[in-house]
């Protein structure tokens, strides 16, 4: 499993270093300039990893049907396993119940033979294919785990730049005030 590539981390402490960077505007166009580029980064920011967020919950729904597929097929192999062991079972159960009729047994004893020689000479590698499958599926269920703590850590940061412009915007805005006529140009 790879986490999609071509976002961006966000810094927590960029946000802070900005708001000190306005408060030491010496003009309202040094402090317009730090003002837009810190929005201009965030929102840059704030769009890569909406697109990697995206991206892996794709991803995670896709591993989450994999695993699912692949839970399906084991216990359809684990079935097959019963199947064999259920059909030697019925086979003693239906002897003991039509012990007359010898015809009848002989039919399912015949039946069950073929059967059984069958099941057994395909149960060893229906194991090892089991044991191969559990083995995927573990994985799988690894990389759920791992993906969930990505979007857990993708929503943090997804929530944490809208805080982060508002704290930038408070700050330019009390500095401006600093400035004779002096406004913040929207980005």
């Amino acid at each position: 499993m790879s986490i999609p590539q071509g976002s961006t981390n966000y810094n927590a402490g960029y946000g802070d270093e900005v708001v000190v960077r306005v408060g030491l505007a010496v003009n309202c166009s040094q402090l317009n300039e730090i003002y837009s580029q810190a929005i201009y980064s965030l929102n840059a920011t704030s769009t890569a990893i909406t697109s990697q967020y995206n991206a892996i919950v794709a991803q995670l729904n896709q591993v989450e049907t994999d695993a699912t597929n692949l839970y399906n097929q084991i216990a359809t192999i684990a079935g097959w396993q019963t199947a064999q062991t259920n059909l030697t079972t019925q086979l003693g159960t239906a002897a003991a119940l039509t012990a007359d009729p010898t015809a009848i047994v002989a039919y399912l004893q015949q039946q069950a033979t073929v059967m059984i020689s069958l099941n057994n000479a395909t149960l060893v590698s229906l194991v090892k294919e089991l044991l191969a499958l559990e083995s995927s599926y573990t994985t799988l269920q690894n990389d759920i785990t791992i993906l969930n703590a990505k979007i857990t850590t993708l929503e943090a940061q997804i929530t944490a730049i809208p805080e982060t412009i508002s704290s930038i915007e408070s700050a330019a805005a009390t500095a401006a005030s600093n400035f004779h006529g002096c406004t913040i140009t929207p980005v």
